[in-house]
């Protein structure tokens, strides 16, 4: 009986040790896209990240200290919803950023500061007054 018991234990090890997956076999962050493109000096703005594998999104990090990740206010698979502060001496030009989640860090993409508004498209935008 004990042996039975030690067998079924050392099998129940073994499956166990072979179906854990290890951190380099989960699927990596990975961002797409992200709207708008960029903000203006001395403004916050809501962002729209759309990418995948985004649900435990942790914080968002740029390649200056004048760009600021405020907060996430919604984090699915597909996408993230958060603000980002952007100081009025930010330089312009693009900056890239990086998604960082309990999976890791996804890949770069940019975020352009401007010294212009950003204006979001409406539809329709095809008549002609």
């Amino acid at each position: 009986m004990v042996l039975r018991c030690l067998i079924i234990c050392h099998f129940a090890a073994i499956l166990l040790f072979l179906s854990a997956a290890t951190a380099s076999d989960l699927p990596s962050p990975w961002v797409e896209r992200i709207e708008p493109l960029g903000g203006l000096r001395g403004s916050t703005i809501d962002i729209k990240l759309t990418g995948r594998y985004l649900s435990n999104t942790i914080s968002v990090e740029f390649d200056c200290d004048d760009l600021e990740w405020l907060e996430t206010s919604e984090a699915h698979s597909g996408n993230v919803h958060g603000r980002v502060r952007v100081a009025t001496e930010a330089p312009l030009g693009p900056h890239i950023f990086t998604v960082i989640t309990r999976d890791g860090r996804s890949n770069g993409r940019l975020f352009n500061v401007t010294q212009f508004p950003s204006i979001s498209e409406a539809e329709p935008n095809d008549l002609l007054n």
